[in-house]
């Protein structure tokens, strides 16, 4: 019998198979899902398990990866329009 993290209950997922049905390299799968490649290899070697907001978000990339990866690309060009907007100039008041 398994036993159950009362912490969190979202089983456990395995990265490695959820990359490797995607068909992505570890930097090219922490690229496209905004993951850290070290954290991808960590969970992937067993030395670490996703926390609960990873692994949430790592299921919702096996089940949806489409999904993901347009919100990731819509939060990236928002933020990019965004920095990229001219400030208003300052003005010295005397």
């Amino acid at each position: 019998m398994q036993e159950t993290d009362t912490q969190n209950p979202i089983p456990p997922v395995n990265v490695r198979k959820i990359r490797f049905g995607l068909g992505l390299t570890r930097v090219d799968f922490a690229n496209q899902f905004l993951l850290s490649v070290e954290d991808v290899r960590a969970w992937e070697d067993g030395e670490r398990e996703p926390s609960g907001w990873h692994r949430s978000y790592l299921a919702l990339i096996h089940h949806n990866p489409a999904l993901v990866r347009d919100a990731v690309r819509r939060q990236i060009a928002s933020v990019t329009v965004q920095s990229v907007r001219p400030r208003p100039a300052l003005r010295i008041v005397k």
